[in-house]
């Protein structure tokens, strides 16, 4: 019975569930994990060369006395 609707199911999901012919590629992987450590990388050593905040000027500048 070609005309079962269910065998015509079975046949499409047997169709989509082989596995692919052609491998995956693992470049854009590890170029986007390369991106993601490069700017990890420059946005700790913009955390350590950073000038530490001082909130002494701002409450001078309000005189609010502690």
């Amino acid at each position: 019975m070609p005309d079962d609707p269910f065998s015509a199911a079975m046949t499409k999901a047997r169709i989509w569930l082989e596995p692919s012919s052609r491998p995956e590629r693992a470049w854009p992987a590890v170029l986007a994990a390369s991106f993601f450590a490069v700017c990890a990388m420059g946005f700790a050593v913009a955390a350590i060369l950073a000038p530490p905040v001082s909130l002494s000027h701002a409450a001078a500048a309000r005189n609010v006395s502690e």
